[in-house]
């Protein structure tokens, strides 16, 4: 299992470096290599998640929504990956 991970413009870079760490941990015991990426905005609103899995089969873009106030939260994208 190898998973390639890609976190851009969340406004944090501590929150970035937290899903680069915690992303792989979801994929333990998946075979095959494995592309996630987490693109936010600016206002930390909005954000999407793509996936793209060994048979270079694509899942559907995720686009997750939040409160203004709302930070960007590991669990998030842990419950959006399940």
């Amino acid at each position: 299992m190898s998973v390639e991970v890609t976190v851009k413009y969340l406004g944090d870079p501590e929150k970035e470096e937290q899903f680069k760490q915690k992303i792989p941990t979801l994929f333990e015991g998946v075979e095959g290599h494995w592309e996630v990426k987490v693109l936010g905005d600016q206002r930390n609103t909005i954000w999407e998640l793509t996936v793209n899995g060994p048979t270079h089969h694509l899942k559907p873009v995720k686009t997750l929504t939040g409160l203004g106030n709302i930070p960007y939260k590991p669990s998030s994208m842990e419950s959006a990956l399940s």
